[in-house]
């Protein structure tokens, strides 16, 4: 008999290898810091457990004695695991099946039972561990185990027994043969859900023995290869004694927060699984005006629950952070983010933290704010939500005065289209945004490119233009801004400081001061532009002098007196005064200090 030698490497056992080969060789050109951090709380007590169907092969001495029919059994595993680290795990597997081969002189058939221990490496948390939602997962495993067969090996043709192995003499189970094994693979996993994850897998079982497949001699070690997909579960044990410490983290969309640690009292409180109900909330205003900075207050209520709440705070360009410390919290700034960790006690409690932002450098227009938080009780129970609010800026705007109408000459006024934070608009994109007839301006202040149409003397012509372009654009965030002697100016403050420092510092006379009293109780600030013994219809006044602002009529001293105008401000109505002389030629009109309805006049 001729005996032809045959050499069997199934392109599956090398394919798996050089998989396995690939992602070791990586490792080391990672920046492995997972074991630097803290993680979620709770996943020291996550266990999994999971069953695998799928295919064995043999690697035996069959080919050495010219047979190339090595046929694919089924087997099936069960196994139960736990996370000894989040890129680190355990598993415990049983795994039971069959084996076959046969070629035109011999066959074999095994029946066996594997018993092991895994060590499994987590690749995709090891390379990224920052990465929450990740889907994917990518693992190699290597592990030690003893093996329980019995094998019979037969002349093909007359099916008479040659050998047998196991049957009632070896050491393993059910008198069947043992021996060690080593087990190697990669894994592939999809999660479907926090608790289910799909299993792809193929593995190499390496045995110390040769008589797996009954033919002893040829290959001095029998080989199996393992290719099946599995379905895992995945739980959390917990603990009945409540843990002194609880790592914990909270993450949004937008930066991943950092990981703290919170050491506990051991009073007795309450958990979100008995229906407690945390809640985090911000109160902020939904208007601001020219001011500098406003506040945001973070209201937390615990709710009795013992834990720690993770906030986060994301406001837009152009606004900032003033306040950097908080009592009784952790806060950490990052460019426009506020990451805020703050401990909760078990007592029912409410914390008001309060931030100040500023807001100078913002342009006018609608803004979002976004609030993300987590709040985690000492046993890991976990509860959060993410919420955004909006802001609009609009210099016209006064808490105490619904607008605050300001008249300088010099003072342009156009209405605002859009603004830009760093990259400007195209002036295609802008032309299909706002179909106009007229020129689209753009100013860049600030890092914000500004986009504005129209120019007019007074607030209310730039109004009634807005309102115009309101209507035909269907746009309601349309804003009147200001501009002074060609420059763009953010603040009414502003525009009133430069008209002042213009004045006194020219070289044409001063101002004649009006006629006034020397009392400084005066409330109010009128212009009057006429005075007269005979009393005029007021309807006939208003007809030729079309003044933005309301004119009234006063009889005081034997005079009707005619004015324009009502101010808090002195600087404010001096300058609107000025407004007259140029727009009207009213060089005669005058600021007068008013007290409770009455002229302040000698």
């Amino acid at each position: 008999m001729i005996i032809k030698k045959i050499e069997y490497r199934p392109s599956l056992f090398k394919l798996q290898w050089f998989l396995t080969i690939l992602f070791l060789l990586q490792l080391p050109q990672q920046k492995i810091n997972a074991q630097k951090n803290n993680f979620e709380g709770g996943w020291k007590n996550n266990w999994f457990t999971g069953i695998k169907a799928g295919s064995l092969w043999a690697i035996s001495d069959l080919p050495s004695w010219g047979g190339n029919n090595i046929s694919p059994q089924t087997a099936l595993s069960i196994y139960l695991g736990k996370d000894i680290r989040p890129w680190f795990s355990l598993r415990g597997e049983i795994l039971g099946g069959k084996l076959s081969g046969q070629d035109d002189i011999y066959n074999f058939e095994t029946k066996l039972l594997g018993y092991q221990l895994q060590g499994i490496l987590n690749l995709f948390e090891l390379m990224n561990p920052d990465n929450e939602n990740r889907k994917w997962g990518a693992h190699v495993f290597l592990g030690l185990g003893f093996l329980d067969f019995e094998s019979d090996s037969y002349l093909t043709e007359s099916g008479e027994n040659l050998a047998r192995f196991g049957h009632g003499f070896g050491k393993g189970i059910n008198g069947w043969t043992r021996e060690f094994f080593i087990p190697a693979g990669i894994e592939i996993t999809y999660r479907l859900n926090t608790r289910c994850r799909i299993h792809l897998e193929t593995s190499t079982h390496f045995v110390n023995g040769d008589e797996l497949d009954a033919a002893a001699g040829g290959k001095s070690n029998d080989v199996m290869l393992f290719a099946g997909l599995g379905l895992s579960y995945h739980f959390n044990l917990g603990r009945k004694e409540l843990p002194p410490l609880l790592n914990y983290s909270a993450s949004t969309e937008h930066i991943p927060l950092k990981y703290k640690d919170i050491r506990f009292s051991q009073k007795i409180s309450r958990l979100l699984k008995d229906g407690a109900k945390p809640l985090i909330s911000l109160s902020l205003p939904q208007k601001i005006g020219d001011q500098n900075f406003f506040d945001l207050i973070i209201n937390v209520s615990n709710d009795g629950v013992e834990g720690v709440a993770d906030i986060e705070i994301m406001i837009p360009q152009g606004f900032s952070f003033r306040t950097k410390n908080l009592q009784n919290a952790e806060l950490v700034i990052n460019d426009g983010v506020a990451n805020i960790v703050l401990a909760l006690p078990a007592a029912d409690t409410t914390f008001l933290l309060k931030i100040e932002i500023a807001s100078n450098i913002a342009p006018v227009g609608n803004y979002p704010v976004y609030l993300g938080y987590k709040i985690t009780d000492r046993a890991g129970g976990t509860i959060g939500d993410k919420k955004v609010f909006y802001i609009q800026k609009d210099l016209l705007y006064s808490e105490k005065e619904a607008k605050t109408p300001i008249f300088l000459p010099e003072v342009e006024f156009r209405i605002q289209l859009a603004s830009s934070a760093d990259v400007p608009i195209p002036s295609d994109k802008l032309r299909t945004l706002f179909p106009l007839d007229t020129e689209i301006q753009e100013d860049v202040e600030n890092g914000f490119y500004q986009y504005t149409v129209g120019s007019f003397k007074t607030l209310a012509e730039a109004e009634t233009y807005k309102q115009k372009l309101s209507k035909e654009l269907g746009m309601d965030d349309l804003f009147v801004v200001f501009f002074q002697n060609g420059d763009r100016v953010s603040s009414i403050k502003d525009l009133i400081s430069k008209e002042k420092e213009k004045r006194f510092s020219s070289q044409v006379a001063p101002v004649q001061k009006p006629l006034v009293t020397s009392a400084p109780k005066a409330d109010e600030f009128r212009i009057v532009f006429r005075t007269d013994k005979n009393r005029l219809p007021l309807f006939e006044i208003r007809s030729v002098f079309e003044t933005p602002e309301p004119i009234s009529e006063v009889y005081f001293n034997g005079q009707y007196m005619y004015f324009a105008g009502s101010f808090k401000n002195e600087e404010v109505a001096t300058a609107y005064k000025e407004y007259l002389v140029d727009r009207y030629g009213l060089v005669n009109s005058k600021v007068i200090r008013f007290q409770k309805g009455q002229p302040m006049v000698e």
